[in-house]
């Protein structure tokens, strides 16, 4: 898994080229629906990217609370020890 720098920056390029496309796709549109489809299509991939970018984060965040546990949880040795 990428670091979270690297994986919001992979994010925001994935949506700004799709952002990018739709612009051109609401161009080229000849009528209403179709600009209508285009930007539709743009707001299905921003959904996509964010649920993608939230659960990679809760999945960082798992692992990083976890390697804190094992971290800073004591022993139990050193619970014995004065």
């Amino acid at each position: 898994m990428a670091h979270c720098p690297l994986r919001n920056m992979h994010s925001f390029a994935t949506l700004s080229s799709a952002r990018d496309t739709s612009l051109k796709e609401i161009g080229e549109s000849l009528t209403f629906n179709e600009a209508f489809e285009a930007n539709m299509t743009y707001e299905e991939a921003v959904h996509d990217e964010v649920k993608k970018l939230k659960d990679e984060n809760d999945n960082a965040r798992t692992e990083l609370v976890a390697q804190l546990e094992q971290i800073y949880s004591l022993d139990s040795k050193d619970e014995d020890k004065p």
